[in-house]
């Protein structure tokens, strides 16, 4: 269906594609692995149109394609679900799909939301279609996401290839199982998918066939019967995975940041302690508290009630925020300006009236080594919206991390990272609990939860489950998914 021929593409000096032969056919899910800033995401957008080859040649159901374009990919059939959600909030479902069907200028509401339903009750969905997007749960959302790119084109067909980035980044596992239940059955209608992933299980769970790319190159292809989850990592880093011994220590008595009563938005009467030296996870589905929490407790947002304190007034809180688009990095600031807001390192620069922007830079080059930050031709003084979306993750981690803290605040601290980034991140959670910082990880992954954490909580509609006592770290997968859905732990296990 789709073939690309020695494709290449470059941004500046940097190759970000070279000589990439690529094809995916109708009928079959294709996996496409790498480790970040491999050049997955510059594949996507050169098929789905936002950028041109430089070199190479796209074809599709053997026609050759020139012209390329967003508009052009639509009218071919190539629809794009993006990682991070493209919908606009305030309008509904039916006009968040009208707008990018590029709809006439009189809209008809009414038909325009039977049109949505229909749509959603074809893949087996209930969807609103007068229902804002505001008002949506993320497994809705990432519906409307797949309704949009599969069904809502101008003329009126439906796609039959759809290019999947991280689409599972953010939803529960049961979630992930009915998404993963509706690829299945587009793959048997005849469509083709290219999904992209950094959870080697969930490829491996899914997929037919898997491309393994290594800095802009292809350096591996695998029918998924032949191959296992440590040839893949292998591939993927060009060398085989690492089990690292993870630094442990008992939690001091010391409580390092206790948070009493905090409400705010969805938060309600929030109360925490986190000792010295311990890991506490807090899982849930996103838009139970999470956004309200580190808003707060990164003096971002104001809370309605109560308050929050670290073990000593002059204490740093180091923090890993959830978006890193919005609060995370300012895309248009280099990466030595970027790394510049932290107060410890804009202390240390500051001379008099004076700024060391020489000693900023040789700073920011040295942490870009330990975190390996991979940046184009421009290195520290790239544009931080350059980089790949896993190196602008390790670059606010190396921020957050590398100067003097007394708490950690990491939320989602993984999301979009390879399995060695992650891996790598872990160990520097783990190092920061060791070296006696009080870490509170807030995460969506339960899987991480699960491997970091030595107390375990739940985020549910603002609340703390279980409210009388934090789970252990063996705590099971189907207890916290059922705090997860809102139970309440009982005398007899788990009751909703």
């Amino acid at each position: 269906m789709l073939e690309l021929r020695g494709v290449s593409k470059s941004f500046g000096a940097f190759v970000a594609l070279n000589d990439v032969s690529f094809s995916v056919g109708g009928g079959e899910i294709v996996g496409l692995l790498g480790e970040n800033g491999a050049g997955k995401s510059t594949l996507l957008r050169l098929i789905g149109g936002e950028i041109a080859p430089g070199a190479g040649e796209m074809r599709w159901k053997n026609e050759p394609v020139s012209r390329h374009s967003p508009g052009a990919a639509r009218k071919l059939g190539i629809g794009v679900v993006h990682q991070h959600f493209m919908l606009a909030p305030a309008l509904s479902v039916a006009e968040n799909l009208a707008l990018h069907a590029n709809a006439s200028f009189r809209f008809d509401a009414r038909e325009w939301e039977k049109r949505v339903e229909e749509w959603g009750a074809r893949l087996g969905w209930r969807v609103e279609g007068r229902k804002r997007v505001a008002a949506l749960g993320v497994g809705e959302r990432q519906r409307v996401e797949i309704l949009k790119a599969l069904f809502a084109r101008d003329d009126g067909e439906t796609a039959d290839l759809l290019l999947l980035d991280e689409p599972t980044a953010n939803l529960t596992p049961p979630e992930t199982i009915e998404l993963f239940d509706t690829l299945r059955g587009l793959r048997n209608e005849g469509r083709a998918l290219v999904f992209v992933s950094h959870k080697l299980n969930e490829v491996m769970a899914l997929c037919d066939r898997v491309v393994v790319l290594r800095r802009g190159e292809i350096v591996g292809e695998r029918k998924i019967e032949d191959t296992n989850a440590t040839e893949l990592a292998t591939l993927m880093v060009g060398r085989a995975p690492t089990t690292s011994t993870p630094q442990t220590a008992p939690p001091q008595n010391e409580i390092g940041l206790q948070i009493e009563n905090l409400s705010c938005g969805v938060l309600r009467d929030f109360s925490l302690s986190v000792r010295r030296g311990e890991i506490v996870g807090l899982a849930g589905v996103d838009g139970n508290g999470q956004a309200e929490l580190a808003g707060v407790l990164s003096n971002i947002m104001k809370p309605e009630s109560g308050g929050f304190e670290f073990s000593s007034p002059d204490s740093a809180l180091a923090v890993i925020p959830p978006d890193r688009r919005t609060t995370g990095l300012i895309a248009a600031f280099n990466l030595v300006e970027n790394l510049a807001l932290h107060p410890a390192l804009r202390s240390r620069c500051r001379h008099r009236f004076n700024f060391d922007w020489k000693l900023a830079a040789t700073t920011t080059r040295g942490l870009m080594e330990r975190f390996d930050v991979r940046a184009p031709a421009a290195k520290e003084y790239c544009f931080a919206g350059q980089l790949s979306g896993g190196n602008q993750q390790k670059l606010i981690i190396a921020r957050a991390l590398s100067f003097p803290h007394a708490a950690v605040l990491a939320v989602d601290p993984t999301r979009g990272l390879d399995v060695a980034a992650a891996r790598f991140v872990h160990d520097e959670l783990r190092a920061a609990a060791f070296s006696g910082a009080a870490v509170l990880l807030v995460s969506t992954d339960l899987d991480e939860v699960l491997a970091l954490s030595d107390r375990i909580g739940v985020l549910y509609e603002g609340r703390l489950l279980p409210a009388e006592k934090l789970l252990p770290a063996n705590a099971s997968r189907e207890t916290l998914g059922a705090l997860m859905g809102g139970a309440t732990i009982a005398a007899r296990g788990v009751r909703v």
